[in-house]
């Protein structure tokens, strides 16, 4: 399917959902951007908009930081991998045979290497 097509598609169906009464919590005019609703009051207590969008700005630069640095140990590298993919760091000292202690400044590490560079 043509790029215009599914455009036509996407917009036949949006406007049949809008008029059936649904609303959209995602902004699908603008994908990547922050929810247009926060419908858990847990979760906007827990995250503002802003602190949601430097959130997933960090988790960007940690994905992208795991493709492009050269990590000195291959441990290292897996442990940022599950760190970026959201595991815990119980799960990940369990996988790995260390200490949530070693896993936890092994991952300091490199956050820190990621708020230096993102200044």
């Amino acid at each position: 399917m043509d790029k215009k097509k599914l455009q036509d598609l996407q917009k036949k169906w949006y406007s049949k959902l809008a008029k059936s009464g649904f609303k959209d919590i995602e902004n699908v005019f603008l994908p990547g951007e922050p929810l247009l609703h926060w419908d858990s009051t847990e979760f906007q207590r827990a995250f503002s908009p802003s602190e949601f969008t430097e959130r997933q700005r960090y988790y960007e630069l940690a994905g992208q930081l795991l493709h492009t640095f050269k990590f000195k140990k291959d441990r290292d590298k897996e442990i940022w991998r599950m760190y970026v993919q959201g595991i815990t760091q119980r799960k990940i000292a369990k996988a790995v045979g260390l200490s949530i202690i070693s896993v936890n400044r092994i991952i300091k590490k490199y956050a820190s290497y990621i708020k230096y560079n993102s200044d």
